[in-house]
């Protein structure tokens, strides 16, 4: 799953950087590439998180 996910930054990075990418589908790709970004940052925000222990 990992190295799928790498896969698809990938790929949304490639969007990004190709000059022959119209501009849908790099918006696209960006407004993906940043929800993924927002995903990440939640996950990380939760590992912060102290859990109780009863």
């Amino acid at each position: 799953m990992e190295i799928e996910h790498a896969v698809h930054v990938s790929e949304l990075q490639a969007i990004l950087a190709c000059d022959q990418s119209d501009g849908y589908l790099k918006k696209l790709a960006k407004d993906r590439l940043e929800s993924i970004e927002q995903q990440a940052q939640s996950v990380a925000n939760l590992k912060k998180v102290p859990a109780l222990i009863a």
